[in-house]
C-alpha cells in the first residue's frame, strides 16, 4: 500500500539512528507498507466476522413458541443490550483515560504480531507501526474506529436477518410485565418512539399497546406491521446509525491526532548554541535567522509547588538533585522504552522533566523534548555548563520561556 508522505517523514524521525533501517530503503518501505495492507485486511476480516455473528444471533431472538408470539421489549434488549453495554464501557474507557495507553490496544496489536511474520515484516518495522498509528491519542481514536466499525457490521447482520425473518415469518408481539403497569409500559414505548417519529417512522398508538397485552384478542396485520417496523427502526437507529457516527467520529479524530503525532515525529534541524562548547551531533547546514527575537532569560525553579507533580530525570547518570522535594515522586527517563512509556502514559499529577544540562543537547534529546512538550508542564535544567544551550534550543522547539527553569541547589 502507498505510504503518505507525513507518515513517511516522521518514520524518517523515528528510524534515525538505527542502523539497520533506512527509511529510503525499497525493502524497507515494501514491508512497511505490507503492514499497512495486513491491518487493513484485519479490520475489514473483523467487520465480516461482526456481520456474520450478527446475522446468527438475531434468529436466535426471534425464536417464538407455538402461539408464534414474540415478548415486545425481551426481543429489543436481546438486539440492542450487548451493543448498549458496550457503548458504556467505551464511554466509560474514555472518559476515565482520555489518552490511549500501550497496553489498551493490546488485542489488536497483538493480532498484527502473530501475523507480521506471514507478510516478513520484522519486530523493528512492526513496532514503528505499532508507534505510528496505534499511540497516544490517535491509538485511542484509531481503535475507537475498529471497535465501533466492528459493532456496525454486528448491527447491520442482524438487522438485515432480522428482516428476512419477519418478511418471511408471521409472528405476534406481545407485552408482560409483573412490576410495571400498564400505564407504565405505555410511556416507556412513546419514549423509545421518539426519536422514530422525527424520521417519519409509524410508531405504535395507544390502541396497539393496548391490544398486544398478553392474553388480549389476536393483533390485526396492521398492528403487526406497526411493531415489526418500529422494532427494526430502533435497532437501526439506535444501534447502525449510532455506531456509524461514532465509527465516524473516531475516524475524524483519529486521522486528527494522526497528523499531530507524525508532525511530532518528524526530524528537526539541530540547533547551534551560542555557547562555545558544541552541540552533540550537530548540524552544519547554515543557520536561517529566527523571527523570534532575543530568548529570555532562564528562571529560577520555584521551590514549594502548589500541586502534586511527577519529577521524571532524563538521561540521567548522577546523584538525584538536591533541589527537589524529598517527598517528591521521582521516575527516571534513561532509554528509549522509557520515553515511549511516557509519551504513551498518563499522569494522575502535572509532570516536569528535569534535564542534566551540564551534558550538552543532541538532535535525539531535543527530538523526544518536542514530543514531550504536550504531556510536559515545566523543563528543570540541573547543572551548569550547558544551561544557555539548553534554554535555547528548547525555546527554539517551540517550548514557551515561562515552562523552562534552572533547578538550583536548596544549598545554593
Amino acid at each position: 500500500m502507498t505510504m503518505p508522505q507525513n507518515e513517511q517523514t516522521a518514520l524518517q524521525g523515528l528510524t534515525t539512528g538505527d542502523a539497520p533501517l533506512n527509511v529510503a530503503d525499497v525493502t524497507f518501505i515494501e514491508s512497511y507498507g505490507k503492514l499497512l495492507g495486513l491491518a487493513k485486511y484485519l479490520q475489514m476480516g473483523l467487520i465480516l466476522v461482526c456481520f456474520i455473528l450478527g446475522s446468527i444471533a438475531a434468529p436466535l431472538a426471534f425464536r417464538t413458541d407455538h402461539d408464534q408470539q414474540l415478548n415486545i421489549f425481551w426481543l429489543l434488549i436481546v438486539l440492542l443490550g450487548t451493543h448498549f453495554l458496550s457503548l458504556l464501557l467505551w464511554l466509560f474507557s474514555r472518559l476515565r483515560q482520555p489518552t490511549q495507553s500501550a497496553h489498551q490496544s493490546a488485542w489488536f496489536t497483538l493480532l498484527l504480531k502473530k501475523l507480521a511474520p506471514t507478510v516478513g515484516a520484522s519486530e523493528q518495522t512492526l513496532a514503528h507501526f505499532i508507534r505510528l498509528r496505534f499511540s497516544g491519542a490517535a491509538g485511542a481514536w484509531h481503535l475507537g474506529r475498529i471497535v465501533h466499525s466492528a459493532w456496525t457490521g454486528y448491527l447491520i447482520g442482524g438487522l438485515l436477518s432480522a428482516l428476512l425473518f419477519l418478511m418471511t415469518h408471521q409472528v405476534q408481539f406481545v407485552w408482560e410485565t409483573t412490576l410495571l403497569t400498564q400505564a407504565d409500559f405505555r410511556a416507556l414505548t412513546q419514549a423509545i418512539s421518539l426519536v422514530p417519529a422525527w424520521f417519519g417512522v409509524a410508531v405504535p398508538s395507544l390502541d396497539d399497546i393496548a391490544v398486544s397485552q398478553i392474553n388480549s384478542a389476536l393483533q390485526s396485520d396492521d398492528t403487526r406491521k406497526t411493531w415489526a417496523l418500529w422494532i427494526l427502526s430502533c435497532v437501526l437507529i439506535y444501534g447502525v446509525a449510532l455506531r456509524l457516527c461514532l465509527s465516524t467520529l473516531c475516524h475524524l479524530l483519529y486521522r486528527q491526532q494522526r497528523q499531530i503525532l507524525w508532525r511530532s515525529l518528524a526530524p528537526q534541524p539541530a540547533v547551534k548554541t551560542h555557547s562555545q562548547r558544541e552541540v552533540i551531533d550537530a548540524d552544519h547546514t547554515p543557520e536561517k535567522p529566527t523571527a523570534d527575537g532575543p530568548r529570555q532569560p532562564l528562571a529560577k525553579a520555584p521551590q514549594n509547588q502548589g500541586e502534586p507533580l511527577q519529577y521524571f530525570l532524563f538521561e540521567w547518570s548522577r546523584a538525584t538533585p538536591a533541589g527537589l522535594p524529598k517527598t517528591a515522586t521521582i521516575q527516571t527517563i534513561n532509554d528509549s522504552q522509557a520515553q515511549q512509556d511516557y509519551l504513551d502514559g498518563t499522569a494522575d499529577h502535572a509532570r516536569i522533566i528535569v534535564i542534566d544540562s551540564n551534558v550538552s543537547p543532541d538532535r535525539g534529546s531535543l527530538r523526544f523534548m518536542r514530543q514531550a512538550q504536550a504531556f510536559t508542564s515545566r523543563f528543570y535544567l540541573s547543572g551548569q555548563d550547558f544551561n544557555d544551550a539548553w534554554s535555547q534550543a528548547l525555546q527554539e522547539r517551540g517550548i514557551a520561556p515561562d515552562q523552562i527553569a534552572h533547578l538550583l541547589d536548596r544549598k545554593g
